[in-house]
């Protein structure tokens, strides 16, 4: 009889912590989507520096606004080659970050419209990706 009690007894403790253990995840998962929701005019920014950056050919300042894995696969002198061949000529934000949010890690997207000096304007979601409490641009094109 007492082993089966003690039986029961720690199959009850395991399923209160599992439990636990789950809403702890969900409520830092949901805590940081919101944390980073919230963060959504911070990210903004960074794709209007980024396109205002680019339009005065500050070149640096618009690298130094990647993501490492962007700049891990492209070069400083080959982001600006990229740069001055479609070089934008304004920029209009069209849109809120929208947020994908895992506890390991942050992306999203924020809308913008890019206009060229050739004349032509392309509707852009601009990846984000959350490095170090920062909003970085994760895509290479221009």
């Amino acid at each position: 009889m007492r082993k089966r009690e003690s039986e029961q007894t720690r199959k009850t403790v395991l399923l209160v912590v599992i439990g636990a253990v789950v809403l702890l995840v969900l409520a830092g998962a949901g805590s940081a989507v919101f944390l980073t929701a919230r963060s959504g005019g911070v990210a903004k920014d960074v794709v209007d520096d980024y396109y205002r950056a680019l339009e005065e050919r500050r070149f640096d300042d618009a690298y130094g606004s990647l993501c490492a894995e962007v700049r891990a696969d492209q070069s400083r002198e080959a982001f600006t080659s990229a740069a001055e061949a479609r070089l934008p000529s304004s920029h209009e934000m069209t849109g809120e970050l929208r947020v994908n949010g895992l506890p390991w890690k942050t992306t999203g997207t924020v809308g913008v419209s890019v206009s060229y000096a050739d004349g032509t304007t392309q509707a852009r979601m601009v990846s984000m990706l959350r490095e170090d409490g920062d909003w970085l641009i994760c895509e290479p094109s221009v």
